[in-house]
């Protein structure tokens, strides 16, 4: 598995992108997105585990994505099934317990 999946923000906390995930899962980002859009943008836990950024996707448009944390990660793929689905799972939660240490 691939250790570029998490990294450090600048404030040093271990975090992943909803690009990285739907990439890694094999998902369409627009269904990621979706999940992650299902919060309450105003909720405690939305704040604390998601920001909005923007990037330049493939053909140098900007769109946008959100930063998460390993939390935010556990409740989007919460609903991802099959043993492939648990394997990218498990490798997220590994990278990120690898980026703290």
């Amino acid at each position: 598995m691939n250790s570029d999946w998490v990294y450090l923000n600048p404030e040093q906390r271990p975090i992943t992108t909803s690009v990285m995930v739907s990439e890694v899962f094999g998902l369409l980002h627009r269904s990621v997105m979706a999940k992650i859009e299902m919060l309450d943008f105003n909720s405690e836990f939305f704040i604390q585990n998601f920001q909005e950024i923007q990037y330049f996707n493939q053909d140098c448009e900007l769109e946008t994505a959100y930063e998460m944390t390993r939390d935010g990660f556990g409740f989007i793929s919460i609903d991802f099934t099959g043993r492939e689905a648990a394997e990218f799972s498990t490798a997220f939660i590994e990278s990120f317990d690898n980026c703290r240490n």
